[in-house]
C-alpha cells in the first residue's frame, strides 16, 4: 500500500504539472498559439515511441535477464542515436518548436532506463523523488516565464530542460557507482534490443497514434491552430482522468488477477473480476456526473473565457470515461495471459477506425468530426478488449452493471442543447447532492475499491 501511495501521488503531480503547464501556456500565450503547441506536441508524442523503444515494459523485463551498468549505457546510446536521427531533418526544415519538444522527449527515454532499473529494485521512493523534482523545476521554470521572461521560445524549452535536469541530478547522484571500465559499445546486444522489443513499440505506438491522430489531421484539413485549441483542451481533460483514476486502480488488482491466471482459478477470477467492473462503473458515473456539472466553470476558470467553446465538446466526449475504465479489466486479463498479441490486434483495428472515421468526418464536421471519431474509437477499443479477453475466461456478454453503467453516461447527450440554459445555481445543488450521496453511502462506496483477495483459501499455492 505504501509502494501504491508513493507511485500515485508521483503519477498525481506529473499529471497535475503538466496540466497546469497547459493552464499557464493557454491563458498567458493565447489560443493560437496553444493549438500550434498542442499540434508539435501530437507529432513528438508520436516521435517519442520510436525514441524510446519499448520504455519501461520492454527494459524491466530485460532487466530480470542482465542489469549492468554497460545495459544502461547502450540502451542510452541506442535511444540517443535514435533522437539524433529524427531530431536532424526537423532541424533541416527549421521546426526549432518542434526540435524543443522532441529533446524533451529524448531525455525523458533516457529518464525511463534509470527509472525502469529503480522500479526493478523496488526503489520506488527514490524514483518518486527525482520525478517531484523534476516537475518543481518545470513548474518553477513556466510560472517565471508567464509572469517574467514571457517568450514562447523559452515555454517550449521548459520541458526539455526540467527533464535534463533530472538527468544531471541522477547522474551526480549515482556518479560513484559509474566505472568507466565496464562501459563499452555492444552491437550484437543492439541488434538484439532492437528485435525483441518491436511488439511493444508496434503497441505503443498504435495506442499513441490513435490518441493524437486527430490532432494532426485537423491541422492537415486546414482547421485553425485556434479550433485545435479548442479540441486539445476537451481531450487533454478527458484524457487527463482516464490516464489517473482508472490506473491507480489497475494497479491494485492487477497483480491478483495475473496470479489468479497463472494458477488457473477461473471460478474466482470470474467473482473478481466482478467486483472490478462494478467499482469501476460506479466511479466512472460519478466522474461523468461532476464533469457535466462543472464543465463549464472548469474550463472558463482554469484556461478562460477564450476556450468557452471547448465546454459542450468536453461534455460531448464524457462517455469516454466509462469506456476506458471498463476496459482496463479486460486489458489486465489479456497482459496477465497468453494472448497479450490480442492487444496490438485490438490497438491496430481500433487506428484504422480511427484513422477512416477522421477522413471522413473531419472535412464535414471539423473538430466535432473529431470528437465523434475519438468516442466511436473509444467504444470500439473497450468492445474488442472486452471481446478478446473471453479467450481466456468465459464472461457474460452483457453484464448488467455495464450495460446500466453505458447506457447513464450517455444522458449528457440528451442535454447538450439546454446545457447553456442549466444555470450555475442548479447545477451546485446537483454537485452537492452527489457529493452528499457518496458520503451517506461511503461505507458502501470505499467497500467498492477493495480489491484484496485471499489467493491461498484454497490450499493451491
Amino acid at each position: 500500500m505504501k509502494n501504491t501511495t508513493i507511485l500515485f501521488l508521483s503519477k498525481f503531480f506529473e499529471k497535475g504539472s503538466l496540466f497546469l503547464f497547459f493552464i499557464f501556456f493557454g491563458r498567458y500565450l493565447g489560443k493560437e498559439a496553444f493549438g500550434e503547441y498542442s499540434y508539435f506536441f501530437s507529432i513528438a508524442s508520436f516521435l517519442f515511441v520510436l525514441m524510446d523503444i519499448g520504455g519501461e515494459f520492454y527494459q524491466i523485463k530485460l532487466f530480470a535477464k542482465d542489469r549492468t551498468i554497460n545495459t544502461l549505457f547502450n540502451i542510452g546510446v541506442i535511444k540517443s542515436v535514435i533522437s539524433v536521427l529524427i531530431l536532424i531533418p526537423i532541424g533541416l526544415f527549421n521546426e526549432y518548436f518542434l526540435c524543443l519538444l522532441v529533446m524533451s522527449f529524448w531525455a525523458e527515454s533516457l529518464i525511463s532506463v534509470f527509472r525502469s532499473t529503480f522500479y526493478f529494485q523496488k526503489k520506488f521512493f527514490f524514483a518518486a523523488g527525482f520525478n517531484i523534482i523534476e516537475k518543481l523545476i518545470f513548474v518553477a521554470l513556466f510560472i517565471f516565464n508567464s509572469f517574467a521572461i514571457e517568450s514562447l521560445l523559452f515555454m517550449y524549452a521548459t520541458l526539455s530542460i526540467s527533464k535534463i535536469m533530472h538527468i544531471l541530478l541522477i547522474a551526480y547522484i549515482k556518479k560513484d557507482s559509474i566505472t568507466l571500465k565496464e562501459i563499452n559499445i555492444n552491437f550484437s546486444f543492439w541488434k538484439e534490443y532492437l528485435r525483441e522489443s518491436w511488439s511493444y513499440v508496434l503497441h505503443s505506438a498504435l495506442v499513441i497514434f490513435f490518441g493524437q491522430l486527430s490532432i494532426i489531421l485537423l491541422k492537415k484539413f486546414e482547421v485553425s491552430y485556434g479550433s485545435i485549441a479548442t479540441y486539445s483542451v476537451a481531450i487533454k481533460i478527458v484524457m487527463a482522468i482516464v490516464t489517473l483514476f482508472p490506473d491507480i486502480l489497475f494497479r491494485q488488482y492487477y497483480p491478483t488477477i495475473t496470479r489468479m491466471i497463472y494458477i488457473q482459478q477461473e471460478e474466482s477470477l470470474t467473482k473478481y473480476l466482478s467486483r472490478i467492473r462494478k467499482a469501476n462503473v460506479v466511479l466512472a458515473l460519478i466522474l461523468i456526473g461532476v464533469l457535466f456539472l462543472s464543465a463549464n466553470e472548469l474550463i472558463k476558470y482554469t484556461f478562460g473565457n477564450e476556450f468557452s467553446d471547448a465546454v459542450l465538446l468536453l461534455v460531448f466526449l464524457s462517455p469516454v470515461l466509462i469506456f476506458r475504465f471498463s476496459m482496463y479489466p479486460y486489458s489486465g486479463i489479456l497482459s496477465g495471459s497468453d494472448f497479450n498479441y490480442l492487444k496490438i490486434i485490438a490497438s491496430g483495428s481500433c487506428t484504422i477506425i480511427n484513422l477512416t472515421l477522421n477522413f471522413i468526418l473531419i472535412p464535414k464536421y471539423g473538430i466535432w468530426g473529431a470528437g465523434i471519431a475519438f468516442v466511436v474509437t473509444e467504444l470500439s477499443l473497450f468492445v474488442i478488449y472486452k471481446l478478446a479477453s473471453m479467450k481466456v475466461l468465459k464472461l457474460s456478454y452483457f453484464p448488467k452493471s455495464e450495460i446500466i453503467g453505458i447506457v447513464i453516461s450517455f444522458f449528457p447527450w440528451i442535454m447538450l442543447s439546454v446545457y447553456e440554459k442549466i444555470s450555475m445555481g442548479v447545477r451546485l445543488w446537483l454537485l452537492i447532492i452527489i457529493g452528499m450521496t457518496v458520503l451517506f453511502f461511503r461505507k458502501r462506496f470505499l467497500g467498492l475499491f477493495n480489491f484484496d483477495h485471499n489467493l491461498y483459501n484454497d490450499g493451491r499455492i
